[in-house]
């Protein structure tokens, strides 16, 4: 498109090759606007034909103007016929040249003939002038085209009538300038409805060219969101393999049903895979417990809780460690150690949070040692809270030289419950707002004298409650044991 100056005051295109191309796009327009008007003017002519009895009764002069009509009315019906199927326009224009043409002739012919008294009709002084203005209007040809045909029609139509009888020197001037204003309306009509009709054509255009471009756009768009498709489809594949994987790395809580009177597992991952992870083994009369909490949630942590139970397996199982603060530090220097941590490199510093307990059912002692993570214990219907060291198992620029480690001497009937931070953390209730350990903590003293399955029960029901419609928060990790 060529801007503002694409068209004159005339409507005249000043880029050849776009009024060409106009053209060929607008053939099949072209050709049913002309075929239509043809069809209707062929139509009227020939009707208005069974009134020229009235004009010259039987006569010689009645058989030429029907014969005329009829030649005229025929022409309209082949065209009409013929281009059913789409035509060039150069067929298409040749054709309504000539029948502009051929209509104009019969037409001084008809009102020669319609007054052999040389005597004009007022009907029929102003029939082909309009009938000219009307071509104007509703063929469509190029404006000098039409203004060709309009000249040579009116210079014959006015040839023919100042012969007439009735016409003095004055009426003929005012004629001609009639029919001069006619044929020149007619020019701007033509040129107005074709800047109309091209104007159109370049917004049709302009309008493909965005339609091209978002179509583009679409199918780029859609095989993006196809690639995306199939490679969530690929990850969580993965993902779901990768889960059971690590459930298979996970030990069978079966093996506590030789130490404690009751126990439960609360495991819920946030997501396929989880950083969260529980831990067992059983060394002679002691038995090792640990719930752990690596950082972050999802893959990554993931693959750090792989990290967390293949250390624990070998400290405790095949070191022979079983003292609760020193596995807490073995593990750290693995961590850090194998994740080439330290305080000098730009490392990331991926760890874990962890609560460990040693049961030693002969001696009737536990130990307990925690990062960050708890220890609860509900004896005698009292709460009692063991914290952790405030350092994680990774690197810490302000870490002890060991985790503490806690004896704890035990009694029938005490309840232990080692968690992570997942299921105090959840977002949820009627304002959106954490959980609490507050809130646990009183939850677990009130339904603590209940079976552990069903205390077990009443987590997982409280935690849906508590997040209704919300998403999980991180992963959880739950245990709870009874001596």
């Amino acid at each position: 498109m060529e801007g503002n100056h694409t068209f004159s005051l005339w409507g005249k295109f000043r880029n050849q090759r776009l009024e060409k191309k106009y053209f060929l796009y607008a053939t099949p327009e072209i050709q049913e606007r002309n075929k239509i008007g043809i069809l209707i003017a062929g139509i009227s002519f020939f009707i208005i034909g069974f009134s020229d009895y009235y004009r010259v009764g039987y006569s010689q002069e009645l058989f030429i103007t029907l014969l005329l009509r009829t030649v005229i009315f025929l022409y309209s019906l082949l065209l009409f016929f013929l281009w059913k199927s789409p035509k060039k326009i150069n067929h298409i224009y040749t054709h309504t040249i000539l029948y502009s043409l051929f209509f104009g002739f019969f037409f001084n012919i008809i009102i020669c003939q319609l007054n052999p008294d040389k005597v004009i009709n007022l009907i029929d002084l102003f029939t082909l002038p309009i009938s000219t203005l009307l071509m104007y209007v509703f063929l469509i040809l190029h404006s000098r085209n039409l203004f060709i045909i309009g000249l040579v029609i009116s210079g014959f139509y006015f040839f023919r009538i100042t012969t007439f009888y009735d016409f003095d020197f004055d009426f003929t001037y005012t004629l001609g300038l009639i029919l001069l204003t006619i044929n020149t309306l007619g020019v701007y009509i033509t040129r107005y409805l074709a800047v109309a009709r091209r104007n159109e054509y370049l917004r049709i255009l302009e309008i493909e060219k965005l339609n091209r471009g978002l179509q583009e756009e679409n199918e780029e768009r859609k095989s993006i969101q196809d690639k995306l498709i199939f490679t969530y489809s690929e990850l969580t594949d993965s993902l779901r393999y990768a889960n059971h994987l690590q459930m298979a790395m996970l030990p069978d809580p079966s093996i506590l049903n030789k130490y404690f009177k009751e126990y439960f597992v609360f495991y819920k991952p946030c997501e396929i895979v989880s950083g969260d992870f529980y831990w067992f083994s059983a060394q002679k009369n002691k038995i090792v417990i640990a719930a752990a909490d690596c950082t972050g949630h999802g893959i990554r942590a993931a693959f750090m809780s792989i990290v967390g139970i293949t250390f624990l397996d070998d400290i405790v199982i095949n070191k022979k460690i079983t003292d609760a603060h020193e596995i807490l530090n073995q593990l750290k220097e693995q961590v850090i150690k194998n994740l080439r941590q330290s305080g000098t490199q730009q490392t990331a510093h991926d760890g874990m949070d962890i609560a460990i307990c040693v049961i030693d059912t002969k001696n009737m002692e536990m130990q307990y040692a925690g990062a960050y993570n708890p220890l609860v214990i509900i004896r005698n219907e009292n709460l009692i809270e063991y914290k952790g060291d405030r350092m994680p198992i990774s690197y810490y620029f302000a870490a002890k030289p060991s985790f503490t480690n806690h004896v704890i001497p035990l009694q029938e009937n005490d309840r232990f419950y080692l968690f992570t931070d997942g299921y105090a953390d959840q977002f949820g209730g009627q304002k959106n707002k954490k959980y609490t350990y507050r809130r646990l903590k009183r939850e677990l003293l009130i339904h603590s004298q209940q079976s552990m399955d069903s205390q077990r029960d009443l987590l997982m029901n409280t935690h849906l409650a508590w997040k209704e419609s919300y998403a999980q928060t991180d992963d959880i990790v739950f245990l709870g044991f009874k001596i």
